[in-house]
């Protein structure tokens, strides 16, 4: 729930930024840049963007008393603009749907990107549209949101991935960053 609530702030605080932006913007002006530090990306963090192409199985379904509960294992290869988080990303996403024609609300215990150098670990969470309607799912059926936070292991110790994932479930955008991890 905790990340739910942080992530709809996040996108307040980004609102609020971009209807700044048309405004006159001095030293004065700098208040929406402070954001609290659990959600601010710090100096020395790397922006990275870039795609996922992914290969999915089905590996379980149940029902009970109207709620279904879908299990896909995703094994994706991750090409973004920073080298640490290019690599294969896999995990396995248990997707909760109560209303089978809108979508549901998914999670993975722990995803693994595997780099050259080093790995990535952590959860993921998000909601899967299964209406087309949402913005930018454009009528691709099911599309994705969603959004992980990983730790690095080996060469990539001490650092956290913070990414955000919009698509399908074969094709997607990643936008995030990396940086120290502050724990």
């Amino acid at each position: 729930m905790v990340h739910w609530i942080r992530t709809a702030i996040v996108l307040l605080l980004v609102a609020s930024a971009v209807s700044a932006c048309g405004e006159s913007a001095g030293p004065e002006r700098s208040d929406w840049l402070d954001l609290p530090p659990d959600l601010s990306t710090s100096p020395d963090a790397v922006v990275v963007v870039g795609t996922g192409t992914c290969s999915m199985r089905n590996e379980g379904f149940e029902e009970a008393d109207g709620v279904f509960l879908v299990t896909e294992r995703f094994v994706c290869e991750d090409v973004m603009s920073d080298a640490r988080v290019t690599g294969t990303h896999e995990f396995v996403a248990m997707t909760k749907y109560v209303d089978e024609t809108t979508g549901g609300i998914w999670t993975t215990q722990e995803g693994t990107i595997t780099t050259e150098e080093g790995t990535w670990r952590g959860p993921a969470w998000g909601v899967v549209d299964l209406s087309g309607v949402l913005p930018f799912a454009e009528g691709v059926i099911p599309f994705n949101y969603g959004e992980g936070l990983y730790v690095g292991e080996g060469t990539y110790e001490g650092l956290e991935y913070h990414w955000y994932v919009t698509g399908s479930n074969s094709q997607s955008g990643l936008t995030g960053w990396i940086r120290n991890a502050e724990r």
